[in-house]
């Protein structure tokens, strides 16, 4: 029940946003964070640039990773090469953190974390500006408010009907119907011939049944 739960509230577009936020803010604490030890360390460009692109992409990938999954479950599409180029750069990333930096090809890393850090960059600037067309246009619109299908108490609509009140509505037709059934019966035992002559094969066939 509880993994039902997690799956539905993942599955909502609010809570991809604000995964889509939290990796943004994840991803630019990794990237500030790992400027500051470069630049403690005494480090120099190159490896500056790949420590701080390390610690945005290495933060921000899970939160992205994800967000990214159920957009594209929604969506009914799949892009597995930007998994692939995700895990491609994190594999690079913990590569550079067991060797050294001083022992990895300096131009291969930087150019792959220049890269990483602009596709993150580019999607996270992208999700944001349909969050932001998406937020005018609601706001334009008509407020309406969408309640959580996930939730156990649901509002009462304009439209909605108690299950209760539809059950004894269908009883209601149901023993109208049965009654009607037992009249027509009644009247075919009684008169067979002129209910076939009047009504035709249809009740024809519904005086065989009750015959048998």
């Amino acid at each position: 029940m509880e993994k039902l739960f997690v799956v539905r509230v993942l599955q909502r577009e609010d809570v991809q946003a604000e995964l889509a936020q939290r990796g943004m803010l994840c991803a630019g604490t990794g990237a500030v964070t790992g400027l500051l030890a470069a630049a403690f360390r005494g480090y120099r460009v190159s490896t500056t640039v790949v420590m701080s692109s390390a610690g945005f992409t290495l933060a921000g990938v899970p939160f992205f990773a994800l967000q990214r999954v159920f957009e594209e479950r929604r969506k009914g599409t799949r892009d597995p090469w930007n998994s692939v180029f995700a895990g491609w750069l994190v594999g690079w990333f913990i590569a550079l953190g067991i060797s050294g930096p001083w022992r990895c090809p300096q131009g291969a890393l930087t150019l792959a974390a220049l890269s990483g850090t602009t596709h993150w960059l580019w999607t996270g600037v992208s999700h944001w500006r349909q969050r932001t067309a998406g937020q005018q246009t609601s706001a334009s619109s008509a407020i309406s408010i969408s309640w959580p299908e996930w939730m156990p108490i649901q509002p009462v609509r304009p439209d909605h009907r108690p299950a209760r009140l539809e059950l004894s509505e269908l009883l209601a037709k149901r023993a109208a119907l049965e009654e009607e059934i037992r009249a027509r019966k009644a009247h075919l035992t009684v008169n067979p011939t002129s209910a076939k002559e009047e009504t035709g094969p249809a009740s024809a066939l519904c005086s065989d049944k009750s015959t048998i």
